[in-house]
């Protein structure tokens, strides 16, 4: 039997309402539809060598119109991403030049007060201050660390469904 023959058979039996068919489709079947191939999963571990989620492993088998909705949403946080980071190195900037003045302070009034007049002056104080500074500096540093992560995978997965989109990948197969 042709291809033709068998779409128009099926066709014609989806507008008679033959009851091979099942009736409880919200989207009634169309030839093409019944007939479009799935594609094969993109392998698990591929993807967590690269840093893309697990839920895109059935890439190849989202519609264009989720696909671009994917792609539009990736975008759109990255975006955001980069923004925030951009304002935490402005900040980190300023704090990390205000911590080098109050070290510079500090280690002018332990010169002028002598070790014997730390505990008066108040310089001891001052000196946990630093270090509570510092601290707080490296674990924002860290944050960062994770937001440019965050940054680099949401990337790749924008160069993974924007190479499915533009036929650059046919097949998952291609990308191993």
């Amino acid at each position: 039997m042709s291809r033709k023959s068998l779409t128009e058979l099926c066709s014609r039996a989806l507008s008679d309402g033959c009851s091979i068919i099942p009736r409880f489709y919200s989207t009634p079947l169309t030839p093409t539809s019944m007939f479009r191939k799935k594609m094969d999963l993109i392998p698990s571990e591929w993807l967590l060598e690269r840093g893309i989620p697990d839920q895109y492993r059935d890439a190849f088998n989202f519609s264009k119109r989720k696909l671009k909705k994917e792609l539009a949403h990736l975008e759109s946080a990255t975006a955001g991403l980069q923004e925030q980071v951009n304002k935490f190195d402005q900040g980190q900037h300023q704090a990390r030049v205000e911590l080098q003045l109050k070290k510079e302070r500090v280690r002018d009034m332990a010169e002028k007060s002598g070790e014997s007049g730390l505990k008066q002056t108040g310089i001891e104080g001052d000196v946990t201050d630093l270090h509570r500074l510092a601290a707080a500096l490296d674990d924002e540093q860290a944050s960062r660390a994770e937001m440019m992560n965050k940054i680099s995978n949401n990337e790749k997965t924008i160069w993974l469904l924007r190479g499915i989109t533009d036929k650059q990948f046919r097949y998952p197969s291609e990308l191993i």
